[in-house]
C-alpha cells in the first residue's frame, strides 16, 4: 500500500498520533496514519474490559473534540474510548491505513527518515 501524496507518516493511531495528524492538517501538511491494528485506538480495544479511564473528560479528550456530537462524560470506560478515537477519525476525516505494520524506516537527508518498510514490501510515503 502506498500512501498517497501524505507529507508525513504517523506510526500508530492512538491519542497521541491522532492528535498529531489533527495539528498537522490544520497547519495544511498531509498525513497519514499506519495503525497495525483494525481500525483507530486498537490497542485500546484489547485492553480489559472493566477498566475505566481514571482521567475527567477534559484531560482524555483530544484536540478539536469541541461539539461535534461526542457525549463527553466525566470518566470512560475502556469501550467507550475506543469508540471515540474511531468515531475521532471518522469525524476530522483523517487519513488511516489500518493492518500497516511497521518494519523498519529509511533515513534521508539530515536524518530526517524518508521512507518506512511496511510488511510485505509496501512502503509509505515515498512508495
Amino acid at each position: 500500500m502506498n500512501a498517497p501524496d501524505a507529507g508525513v507518516a504517523i506510526i500508530g493511531a492512538g491519542p497521541a498520533g491522532l492528535s498529531l495528524a489533527y495539528h498537522l492538517r490544520d497547519s495544511g501538511i498531509q498525513a497519514i496514519l499506519l495503525e497495525q491494528g483494525e481500525s483507530a485506538g486498537w490497542s485500546w480495544q484489547r485492553m480489559p474490559e472493566d477498566m475505566m479511564l481514571n482521567t475527567p473528560w477534559c484531560a482524555s479528550c483530544l484536540p478539536g473534540s469541541g461539539n461535534w456530537g461526542w457525549k463527553a462524560m466525566e470518566f470512560l470506560s475502556r469501550r467507550e474510548f475506543a469508540e471515540y478515537l474511531v468515531e475521532y477519525t471518522s469525524y476530522h476525516r483523517l487519513s488511516l491505513a489500518a493492518g500497516c505494520r511497521v518494519e523498519s524506516l529509511a533515513h534521508g537527508v539530515g536524518g530526517a527518515v524518508s521512507c518506512c518498510k511496511l510488511e510485505e514490501g509496501r512502503s509509505a510515503p515515498n512508495g
